[in-house]
Formats: C-alpha cells, structure tokens, sequence
C-alpha cells in the first residue's frame, strides 16, 4: 500500500507500557444557559473550570496525569486562549498559551516537556472573544457562529474520565441590563457549576 498524503504511520505489536487519553476542560460546550457573549465587544473574556480533585467520583485512587500535548478551541470570534495550570490556589504554569488564536489554524501543540496534574489540581481555561463586527448576543453552543471555549489535554495513563468543564452559575444573574465591562466582571465571579463525565 502506497500513502502520498504525508502521513507517516509506526506499527507495532509490542504494547506500549501506557494508554493515551484526551481531557476535554474548559467551559461546558453544550449547555442552554443564559449566558452570551455581548455584541460590539473587543475583548469578552469567559473562563472554566476543572478541579480534578472531583475525579474521585469516578475513578479511585487518581494517578498523576502526565500532559504532553494540548489542542485549543473556539470559534469564530475567538482570540485568544489561556490554560492555566493551579495547585492550592496558586498558578504554577500554563498547559496552553495561544496570544493570536486562528480559528482556521487549530493545531495539536506538543508542549515540549511533560507537565504533571495531581489529584487536588486545577485546570483553568481563560478564551478571548471579539465581537465587534456582531449586532446580536453570540451564544455558547455547537454551530460555528455560536461559541465555545475548550483546550483538549493529551495525557497518560489513560483514565476513565472524558471531560472535566464548567460554566457560571447564570441563575444568580438579575435580568437587569449591564455594561460589557461590568457583565464580564459578574461572569468572572459567579460560582462555577462543575461538570466530569466518563467514557461510558
């Protein structure tokens, strides 16, 4: 068989000592929640987040996750995304920086080194959005023009948990009409309901 596509494939039937596995982090991509991102913003920030410490419901003991690649997501509107990496409060490294996200370029970013999540970790997922050519509120949800927020993490050993994502608790929210500066700023302190699903 002759491949031409610039693929170039390894076979072997010596198993390797770890499986691989993909976290899904960020904020929860399919939810009906009111929250928007404003029209006619040049900056709209929106965060998730993942407490591994929440794996324990599903998988017991948790091992130390060793991340070796990331992959960053939005759509259309998104600029930037940030993944920072927390240990008792305090920010200990970024899993994934891209300062002039392309939505067209998306790409599986070999970290370069392996970056360790332990048991009590978080993951905090920081997307930039711009709407300033928009006139109506941009949604989070499935279609390009509607937004997500995401980084897939490349880890070993392969656990039994797919996802690990966050959104603001809305609810809190008045109906009252804000600011794009001050409707941030609520977003940004509203607790987060925590989302962990597994591979079944």
């Amino acid at each position: 068989i002759k491949d031409s596509s610039g693929l170039r494939l390894h076979y072997t039937d010596q198993l390797r000592q770890y499986d691989v596995g993909i976290l899904t982090t960020g904020v929860f991509p399919v939810s009906k929640m009111q929250y928007g991102i404003p029209p006619k913003a040049t900056q709209f920030k929106s965060y998730g987040i993942c407490n591994v410490s929440l794996f324990s419901q599903l998988v017991n003991p948790i091992p130390d996750l060793q991340v070796f690649s990331v992959l960053l997501h939005t759509h259309l509107a998104g600029r930037k995304v940030r993944v920072g990496h927390f240990r008792k409060g305090n920010q200990i490294d970024f899993m994934g920086v891209s300062e002039n996200y392309n939505f067209d370029m998306q790409e599986i970013v070999n970290l370069g080194s392996i970056k360790t999540i332990k048991p009590d970790d978080e993951i905090i997922v920081e997307c930039t959005y711009n709407t300033a050519d928009r006139t109506k509120t941009t949604l989070m949800g499935l279609s390009t023009t509607d937004e997500m927020c995401l980084a897939f993490l490349f880890y070993y050993p392969a656990i039994n948990i797919t996802s690990c994502t966050s959104r603001p608790n809305t609810s809190l929210l008045s109906n009252t009409a804000h600011q794009i500066a001050e409707y941030q700023s609520l977003i940004k302190t509203l607790p987060q309901v925590q989302y962990i699903s597994d591979a079944s």
